[in-house]
């Protein structure tokens, strides 16, 4: 006696396809036999393998490769522009240093001139009340 299940699609130009086909047992012993688009099963897996080994496994491995030296490759433009970065940031505050040591020296210069003019302003004051009290013979 022999038992079969299967799972089949109906053909446009008539009859069925069977996807999955399960039968058994034979006449070689208790065995059963799996079919898969009317294929053993055996064969259907060596050729899933043989697939994955030759074709999706390397595709993917080359991927994955190329996924990586872009990654490397971001990484090493992001620590470029970080120390490009670091560089351009130092250099603006030297400069800004540099701005504000010379305007503290222009500063300092335009106080001492402001300071020269006024001792300059009261020694002429001092000078002008002296030949007023002079004029008038105050000592």
């Amino acid at each position: 006696m022999l038992f079969s299940a299967a799972s089949t699609v109906p053909l446009v130009w008539g009859g069925e396809f069977e996807i999955v086909k399960v039968s058994g047992p034979h006449s070689s012993g208790i065995t059963w036999r799996v079919e898969l688009f009317q294929m053993p099963f055996d064969k259907v897996a060596q050729a899933l393998k043989d697939l994955w080994d030759n074709e999706i496994g390397p595709a993917m491995e080359d991927a994955l490769n190329e996924i990586g030296d872009g990654a490397e490759a971001a990484g090493e433009w992001t620590l470029g522009a970080a120390n490009s970065a670091g560089k351009w940031t130092v250099g603006a505050v030297d400069d800004i240093g540099s701005t504000l040591d010379d305007a503290g020296q222009w500063t300092s210069g335009a106080v001492d001139d402001i300071g020269g003019g006024f001792e300059d302003a009261g020694n002429w004051a001092g000078g002008a009340a002296s030949d007023v009290g002079d004029f008038f013979g105050f000592r």
